[in-house]
């Protein structure tokens, strides 16, 4: 069995997916030079490859009256490695924390996290994230205001910024724990995933 690959079309489709998922074979099909049907197998085999994994609607949190976005970088105990899934499953009950990725370097998890005010980020750092078994520190980086998200080919910029001399770059690589929904009041729905970001 061969490995699945994308070509420039797919890549194409897929970025336009990622600015519009409600975009309609029709309208993709006008983007890529497609008919809808070719469009329509196309995003069926990326579906079924896994490619897009799903479709959400992206909340503005704000409105929603989530008034801080903030993100926190944990430390855990070293000595409680066995305790690693206990940890990322009692991250992923609390409500108020949207995403999760365990990272290299100085810190073992970055976590984006939600509230309704200060008063209440304090509560959540206070009365739970602090009080689950194995963290040992955490550090706190409220958000100004998002500048861009999503819509991006990772490798098209990847080759745009690619350095000249020919040597190989470092590349860090955050990896993704998981990533729930869009409202922390369906965090039932979120589930465990282990995939590199």
């Amino acid at each position: 069995m061969q490995p699945f690959t994308l070509d420039e079309i797919d890549r194409k489709l897929l970025l336009h997916l990622q600015r519009e998922a409600r975009a309609t074979n029709v309208e993709l099909s006008e983007h890529v030079y497609l008919s809808p049907p070719q469009c329509y197998r196309r995003i069926k085999r990326l579906e079924d490859e896994g490619v897009i994994k799903k479709s959400v609607a992206l909340l503005d949190h704000e409105k929603m009256g989530y008034g801080v976005m903030a993100f926190v970088s944990i430390t855990r105990d070293k000595e409680e490695y066995k305790g690693m899934r206990e940890l990322e499953n009692a991250l992923n009950r609390f409500p108020e924390v949207l995403e999760c990725y365990s990272l290299t370097g100085d810190f073992d998890y970055l976590v984006k996290v939600v509230a309704a005010d200060l008063k209440e980020f304090s509560i959540f750092l206070k009365e739970k994230l602090l009080r689950v078994p194995g963290i040992v520190s955490v550090r706190t980086f409220i958000g100004a205001f998002g500048c861009f998200s999503g819509g991006h080919d990772a490798r098209e910029h990847a080759t745009s910024t690619a350095r000249s001399d020919g040597h190989d770059q470092i590349i860090m690589e955050w990896l993704g724990i998981w990533r729930g929904g869009i409202s922390p009041q369906s965090r039932k729905t979120k589930r465990l995933q282990n995939a590199h970001v």
